[in-house]
């Protein structure tokens, strides 16, 4: 049961790493992209006038503004990191319980898991305490 327990974790801090990685990767290059874009109109509106460069030049630096800011709020690279941690130490636990350990060693096992999901919790509510944005 403890193995379940453990493995479970183990694959859904793995999976929330490379979810939380690819999220980051792809608002950063998304926002870039509307920069360069937002540049290139730019330049484009020196020598076409048309209505539909100058909307491109205000919406597409506005929009990567919020991508940014989503970024940085997300705090996405900082979890994916956390989950990769917390995958790494769990696996450690899961390998001290494959060679057959005495009564001892599954109870400081499972206080060391204990502890460490224990100061994960601890760990988002620290990150994420002064996230609290209104809706309206």
């Amino acid at each position: 049961m403890l193995n379940g327990i453990m493995n479970g974790q183990m694959d859904y801090h793995k999976k929330n790493r490379g979810k939380m990685e690819r999220i980051h990767h792809r608002l950063h290059i998304f926002a870039s992209l509307l920069f360069v874009g937002t540049l290139l109109s730019c330049l484009a509106h020196f020598f076409f006038h048309q209505v539909m460069l100058t909307l491109l030049s205000g919406f597409m630096p506005a929009l990567a503004a919020a991508m940014h800011g989503i970024l940085a709020n997300g705090e996405f690279k900082k979890t994916s990191n956390i989950s990769e941690r917390m995958a790494e130490q769990i696996t450690v636990l899961i390998d001290r319980l494959s060679d057959r350990p005495s009564d001892a060693e599954v109870r400081a096992v499972v206080e060391d898991f204990h502890s460490i999901v224990t100061d994960d919790v601890q760990g988002w509510k620290a990150i994420f305490a002064d996230k609290n944005v209104p809706l309206a």
